[in-house]
């Protein structure tokens, strides 16, 4: 699910436009230019039938805008809640794709982040999405 993800959101076209090929997983890297997505999985849970496993999972994936100011990090992840309205399709690189059930937003959350104690660090809006997925 994850490469599934990185290459569809490098290849949404509304989220590129601003931010180039900035999306990374897990932590934009230190001294990487703004703005920038980055995402890591929190949680994963395979769903049961009952004769075990179903192949069903729902997966926890946190997002974070970061950019130089608050009103970049907001249209940022207003575009990434536009990318992230999808349910129902195949999801990911031909020949490498699951199958997409749903996604929900579960919060969306303003931070700011001081890369080294100055007041110069990023502003960053956090979303946090489940995903339901086989």
């Amino acid at each position: 699910m994850r490469e599934q993800l990185y290459y569809y959101l490098q290849n949404y076209a509304g989220l590129t436009a601003l931010i180039g090929a900035r999306i990374y997983p897990q932590r934009v890297p230190t001294g990487a230019a703004l703005p920038a997505v980055d995402f890591s999985f929190s949680g994963r849970t395979p769903e049961y039938d009952q004769d075990g496993l179903d192949g069903e999972n729902e997966v926890t994936v946190d997002f974070s805008c970061n950019a130089d100011t608050l009103g970049e990090a907001v249209t940022i992840a207003a575009q990434l809640y536009a990318a992230m309205d999808i349910q129902m399709q195949a999801f990911g690189e031909a020949g490498n794709t699951v199958y997409l059930y749903s996604t929900t937003l579960q919060g969306e959350f303003d931070n700011f982040d001081l890369f080294d104690g100055s007041e110069d660090g990023a502003r960053i809006v956090t979303q946090t999405y489940t995903i339901r997925y086989k």
